[in-house]
């Protein structure tokens, strides 16, 4: 059959209006009443909280981490630094990091550094330095370390390229990004032993130059980017024009999604007029791409798949995350649990002030599926579940005395744990 005679499944929009019984993922609370943010009357008084004489300010990111004695700790970012505690025992939890407007988190667990952003500049901290495994490997730790110049990273990402683990981050330049690509240094990273010059550091000076990452190189997009996003072998970047497919060993890109045809100018300016957020395989030979409304399944040669409906959101996204086989679309009143094969709406989780703040991605731990083609991509680290973040409704806050004790408004910090079976989600999807 030719392909004209499908066309019209271009500008088919496909919204199920049922919702699966079963729930697929279920929310479980890592903290409900650590975090909390000034309500209107607390910006007008003075009253301060009970845990470090402070409010934390808005959670912003959180990443899950394992240190090298095999401790599990949670980290969480806030306007007013990060906490670090146990994971599932909020009581520990402690501000490790007196930073403001941390936006970005990242453990590299292998090496033992904690990437954080905060107000756009991006710094590497040691792990033994935050949580020592023993009195004597913290006086052994590293100072921090500066990889960036103040004030111009707009967000970085960690992943692998090529199996080798990468450090990536963007900064705007007029209407352009500039990337720089950077590769942990192992020697280094390892060398041990803390200096006499480096006692200052510990007390809030920084290396004024990263020893622990070297740059590979630099490059540009005529364009404002959005995220960075590993595909094996290359990156793919959500930016204004759509998601620019880049390979860093020559730069050649390729802009997805390809409406070429004539017939897909409306769909064209669809794509244009939305904003990109995500990608992720649906087969082997196929991408669903993800924008704030919708979303579109293309090939590998990144044209839209004719024989498939553009999925429509039943809200507007603000992030996307990936846990396999099912895509979650964040806003902030509800998260859609999508299969990425099929698009269909399989179980609505509701809140309030919902926000995705950590989609497993950050991680180096995070195997890679590759093809000979190299267009496959990655799924999240094992074992690794979505977080989020939501506000606390008014009866627990009630409850908890937050509101009489702090005037402000507390954020629940969870995660997104499967109530079937890892390996049933990791069954092949056969088309219908």
């Amino acid at each position: 059959m030719s392909r004209s005679s499908y066309a019209p499944n271009l500008y088919t929009a496909h919204t199920p209006s049922t919702v699966d019984d079963s729930e697929i993922l279920q929310v479980e609370t890592l903290s409900s009443d650590t975090f909390a943010f000034p309500s209107t009357l607390a910006q007008r008084i003075s009253q301060w909280w009970k845990k470090d004489d402070a409010l934390t300010g808005r959670v912003t990111c959180s990443v899950p981490f394992t240190s090298t004695d095999g401790r599990a700790f949670l980290a969480v970012a806030c306007a007013e630094g990060v906490w670090i505690g146990f994971r599932h025992d909020p009581r520990t939890l402690r501000r490790v990091l007196h930073l403001k407007m941390v936006t970005q988190c990242a453990a590299l667990e292998e090496f033992g550094i904690l990437l954080v952003l905060a107000n756009k500049s991006l710094f590497a901290y040691d792990l033994e330095a935050l949580v020592p495994s023993s009195p004597q490997s913290a006086k052994r730790s590293h100072p921090p370390q500066k990889l960036s110049q103040s004030n111009e990273v707009q967000f970085f990402r960690i992943g692998r390229l090529e199996g080798q683990p990468i450090v990536v981050y963007a900064k705007k330049k007029g209407s352009n990004s500039v990337f720089r690509v950077l590769e942990p240094t192992v020697d280094k990273i390892r060398e041990g032993g803390m200096t006499p010059a480096a006692l200052s550091s510990r007390l809030g000076q920084l290396q004024s130059r990263s020893k622990w990452f070297r740059v590979i190189r630099d490059f540009l997009l005529p364009s404002e980017a959005y995220d960075v996003i590993f595909l094996g072998t290359r990156i793919a970047i959500p930016c204004k024009n759509g998601f620019e497919i880049v390979e860093l060993s020559n730069f050649r890109c390729l802009t997805v999604p390809r409406c070429d045809d004539p017939r897909q100018k409306k769909l064209a300016k669809r794509c244009r007029s939305c904003h990109p957020m995500g990608m992720f395989h649906s087969r082997k030979d196929e991408f669903l791409l993800c924008y704030d409304k919708f979303g579109l399944y293309v090939d590998a040669r990144g044209e839209p798949v004719p024989t498939r409906d553009i999925i429509e959101w039943g809200c507007t996204a603000e992030h996307v995350a990936w846990y396999p086989p099912y895509v979650l679309i964040f806003s902030s009143r509800s998260i859609e649990v999508r299969h990425v094969g099929t698009g269909r709406l399989c179980h609505i989780i509701r809140g309030h002030g919902l926000q995705c703040t950590w989609d497993g991605f950050q991680s180096f731990g995070a195997p890679l599926v590759s093809e000979p083609d190299g267009i496959w991509g990655k799924t999240p680290a094992e074992g690794a579940h979505v977080h989020g973040v939501m506000l606390v409704d008014d009866e627990s806050q009630e409850r908890s005395g937050l509101s009489r004790t702090v005037g402000g408004v507390a954020h629940r910090v969870f995660e997104l744990v499967p109530t079937i079976p890892t390996s049933r989600f990791e069954e092949p999807w056969t088309p219908p």
